[in-house]
């Protein structure tokens, strides 16, 4: 399609093409739905056609009755799909707001448990907390635990927690978000003074400690997706906090203009003023299990 610009270019769709089945491209339509990035590919690759970015999920109420409608899942117990517990926490300046997330196959997740700590040795009890498993099996506790660093005010601290409470069964790790596309990757582990240069007095002091890249834009992405597809599920008392789940949907993909005048389009929040720490929490939680995966 021609656009009022100086250069333009164009394709036909992929509809009239004799060589792909339609079913493919309903195939495709559907795994980019809530994906920003694949279904910007999906409308100007395969229908030839200009992309302007969808409504995203808004309303809170919604998506509660979305969640709901697979009934009420009691807190703390982990579905019997679920094959690891994944434990994050997004630190701020007098909290600490952590979040438990069953993983299981083909990308389901689900939140098993959620709150607020104070005190770092309160978080340490509450990352060795025993969950008790649908199955009947053995309870599980998480497999593995990261903690945001990006604000970078608690850092010290941050590095301080991962270090004493991370051990080869269940490793903890400092991460911090990244706008670059980390070569294709999901995330990147750094290691701080070996292959990420210390260039402060606290990175010195933690030389040799893991910090893991998470690539902003895939895992926002993720988060969308499952919360515009229903594939994740929470425990009841999330559906019924409606700030927690405003705070799951404060994030948009939308333009931006840097400083140096150029435009780009990437995730940011919906309402600037609003929380979105619960989204964080989430996305990092996927990311952990990822890492050790």
């Amino acid at each position: 399609p021609r656009r009022s610009v100086h250069v333009w270019s164009s394709q036909l769709s992929a509809l009239y093409s004799l060589r792909i089945r339609w079913g493919d491209l309903a195939t495709r339509f559907v795994r980019s739905v809530g994906r920003p990035e694949k279904k910007k590919a999906w409308v100007q690759l395969s229908l030839g056609e200009t992309y302007s970015p969808d409504e995203l999920m808004t309303d809170e109420d919604e998506l509660a009755k979305q969640r709901g409608s697979r009934g009420k899942q009691p807190r703390g117990l982990v579905p019997k799909w679920a094959k690891m517990v994944s434990f994050s926490c997004d630190v701020q300046a007098d909290t600490l707001l952590w979040k438990a997330v069953a993983i299981g196959p083909d990308e389901q997740n689900h939140t098993v448990d959620f709150g607020t700590a104070v005190e770092w040795d309160e978080l340490a009890e509450v990352l060795d907390r025993q969950y008790e498993h649908a199955d009947g099996g053995d309870p599980m506790q998480a497999a593995v635990g990261v903690l945001d660093s990006s604000d970078g005010n608690r850092t010290k601290e941050i590095y301080a927690f991962c270090k004493k409470y991370s051990r080869p069964t269940r490793p903890v790790y400092a991460v911090k978000g990244s706008s670059n596309e980390l070569g294709g990757k999901l995330y990147r582990e750094t290691i701080i003074g070996v292959t990420r240069k210390a260039r402060t007095k606290t990175a010195k002091q933690f030389k040799g400690l893991s910090l893991i890249l998470v690539a902003t834009d895939y895992w926002e992405e993720t988060l969308q997706g499952f919360l515009e597809s229903g594939h994740s599920t929470a425990c009841q008392p999330v559906i019924e906090d409606r700030d927690y789940l405003a705070d799951l949907l404060n994030a948009t993909y939308a333009e931006k203009t840097n400083k140096r005048g150029r435009t780009t389009v990437l995730w940011q929040k919906r309402e600037p003023e609003q929380p979105n720490d619960r989204r964080d929490s989430w996305r990092y939680a996927l990311c952990g299990a990822q890492v050790l995966l």
